[in-house]
């Protein structure tokens, strides 16, 4: 019974597992998309830092305005 038990919740959990896979490959484009890093990023940052050094939700805000 021990058995049957195992085999069922391995079953499923493995089911699972491939059920929750991405099948679709990145292309190349967005491949670029996903590690392609702004140049003035770093730049922003700093501004943003002392735009709003000790608000989070305002630093974020400007972060994201400037593209980051």
């Amino acid at each position: 019974m021990i058995i049957f038990k195992t085999t069922i919740l391995v079953t499923v959990f493995l089911f699972g597992l491939t059920a929750m896979s991405n099948l679709k490959p990145l292309n190349d484009n967005q491949k670029s998309k996903v590690f392609e890093e702004k140049e003035d990023c770093p730049q922003v940052f700093l501004d943003c830092d002392a735009q709003y050094p000790d608000d989070y939700a305002e630093f974020y805000h400007c972060m994201r305005s400037g593209g980051c």
